[in-house]
């Protein structure tokens, strides 16, 4: 018997691993001899489940919790899991039968959380919706704040929703928003817009992004003062005497979201019990709901910096979809993939790095995971060559460029439906430039470290940033500090070399210089 659970456990810790790594028919596998050996292993049913999960089969992993509470009902966590995979399914009342019972099993790890289901269930309602420019469908922003005023409840959150353009697109930040708010009796509150959809200011002001001509969606998610009975909101332009003011087209109809979840204000809910609900509803793609439960999870605990993650990426999502939906409306709209291709002494230090390589290398063939619109090409000796990307337009751009050349074929790449289990995208070398700082959302950036590693026979070449940064850079941008996580989910490959960037942004800036250097991989 004692062989038996020694050799269980050995295989759980490799089940474990391969989950972990995503190789989850590999796992679920190893969990399922698990079970073979010891039928009564609780841990294994529940790792089961959470491999299920993952796999985005929560019925079955609502089985393997249920198997794993009936071998031991006195886990809080088993409860807690049952409970999530439960609420995933939309099962919020049942749901909280099993949340209420991981708190009765362990007080401290999730007080209350049962108690918060109905009230977030109640979700953001549309209670308002104003003209900025009376009578008119559109106007026009000028150095003269437009004035909007309605009522508003105190330490409440809402989100106004409209749409801007500018003439001379992509422009951006070349609007500004002000808030003022106030008492019952009129009086201005001191303090002013507590928002944390714009992370840069110009004094009172905030900024408003224009990605494009064309009217696009905005967002601005912010919390009311305490005593605030009213709002004041003024719309202008930036004026800059160093800068051209162009036009500023600004649709007048706005509308204007409220937040039920003001009892949820005095409530005891620890920060990481708001960001799981958070979690949850950004899943259910109730994106209002789950930024206003991230945010409450990031003022309890200002130093939970994968909080801070998760309201980036969902005040990202508000404001432009998605990734995909990001790059397709830039380059649709006229946009290019960057300064780091459309700079050439940049564009060709990369080709000679990658040439140099394809060459020594004895590399016959190249795959590229955001081939863009195929600018970097331009410097390229690749013998043969597939360029895939999450962009139509960008693919019919390089198809176009390319079209009387033999050797380079071009693809849609969508990172949740790439299965690729024969190999069609296979090549000696894989490469990814100037792209992971740009994968937002976590789960299309691990699928795609994946799927880079799984499609290259000797060499994987990033070119990337390697740093973290949550408050410089635009919402379109996350740095990351990638190596970590490649050596904790991809297996079989070690990091070979790494190539500085002749033109370091530290030194030249970012328009002159780039962040990113190459992080060379070869099969270990």
């Amino acid at each position: 018997m004692g062989d038996e659970g020694i050799s269980a456990g050995q295989l759980l810790k490799q089940a474990n691993q391969l989950k972990r790594a995503g190789r989850l028919d590999e796992a679920i596998a190893l969990y399922h001899q698990v079970i073979e050996i010891n039928p009564n292993f609780a841990w294994a049913y529940n790792n089961l489940g959470d491999a299920f999960v993952k796999q985005g089969n929560s019925d079955e992993a609502v089985v393997k919790y249920r198997r794993a509470i009936e071998i031991n009902p006195n886990s809080t966590w088993f409860y807690y899991q049952l409970g999530e995979a439960l609420a995933e399914q939309g099962k919020l009342n049942t749901a909280s039968v099993y949340f209420q019972k991981s708190i009765n099993t362990q007080m401290d790890l999730c007080n209350h959380l049962s108690k918060c289901y109905p009230e977030v269930e109640k979700g953001v309602n549309q209670v308002n919706s104003f003209y900025v420019f009376q009578g008119q469908n559109y106007g026009y922003l000028t150095d003269k704040a437009q004035w909007v005023s309605f009522p508003v409840d105190e330490n409440s959150m809402y989100i106004i929703e409209g749409k801007i353009a500018s003439e001379n697109a992509p422009i951006s930040k070349k609007a500004l928003v002000q808030f003022e708010f106030f008492d019952r009796n009129n009086q201005k509150i001191s303090g002013y817009y507590q928002g944390f959809s714009n992370s840069d200011n110009l004094g009172l002001y905030r900024y408003i992004d224009i990605p494009s001509q064309s009217l696009s969606k905005f967002c601005i998610a912010f919390k009311t003062l305490p005593k605030a009975f009213s709002l004041k909101i003024g719309f202008r332009r930036w004026h800059n005497k160093r800068t051209n003011n162009p036009i500023i087209i600004f649709e007048s109809f706005m509308k204007t979201y409220f937040s039920q979840f003001k009892n949820l204000e005095n409530s005891v809910l620890s920060s990481w019990v708001y960001y799981k609900l958070g979690v949850i509803y950004s899943k259910k793609r109730k994106l209002s709901e789950a930024l206003f439960l991230c945010q409450k999870s990031f003022e309890k605990d200002v130093s939970f910096s994968k909080c801070e993650d998760k309201i980036r990426e969902l005040i990202f999502k508000l404001e432009s979809g998605s990734s995909v939906q990001y790059w397709e409306n830039r380059y649709d709209q006229g946009g290019n993939s960057g300064i780091g291709t459309h700079n050439d002494k940049l564009a060709k230090f990369k080709a000679d790095v990658i040439n140099d390589l394809v060459e020594k290398e004895n590399i016959e063939s190249v795959l590229e995971f955001g081939c863009g619109d195929g600018r970097q090409l331009d410097f390229a000796k690749y013998p043969k060559y597939i360029g895939l990307d999450v962009s139509k337009t960008a693919i019919n751009k390089c198809k176009e460029k390319f079209k009387q050349d033999p050797t380079k074929s071009f693809f849609m790449y969508d990172s949740v439906y790439f299965v690729d289990k024969g190999k069609t995208f296979f090549a000696d070398m894989s490469i990814s430039i100037d792209t992971l700082f740009h994968l937002i959302e976590d789960d299309i950036y691990y699928a795609y470290l994946e799927h880079l590693f799984k499609a290259a026979k000797k060499l994987v070449v990033v070119y990337s940033w390697n740093f973290e940064d949550r408050e410089k850079f635009k919402f379109h941008i996350r740095p990351r500090k990638f190596t970590q996580d490649i050596e904790q989910v991809i297996q079989g490959w070690k990091l070979w070399k790494v190539v500085k960037n002749i033109y370091p942004a530290t030194d030249l800036g970012e328009r002159e210089g780039s962040f990113s250097n190459f992080y060379i991989y070869r099969k270990s």
